[in-house]
């Protein structure tokens, strides 16, 4: 998660709890569907708030 968007390849787009989560590859998608919360508390933690967080 400290990787800038699209510094890992082909950015993607994640679906989670109805929210839009860009993601910056394949590997952070898995983890982010198998801990959603913890990852998303994470980006808070750091400031960053997707658009329908």
């Amino acid at each position: 998660m400290d990787k800038p968007l699209g510094g890992m390849g082909v950015p993607g787009k994640v679906n989670v709890n109805g929210k839009a989560i860009y993601i910056c590859c394949p590997g952070c998608a898995k983890k982010l569907v198998a801990e959603p919360d913890k990852y998303l508390a994470a980006l808070k933690a750091k400031g960053v708030t997707p658009p329908a967080f």
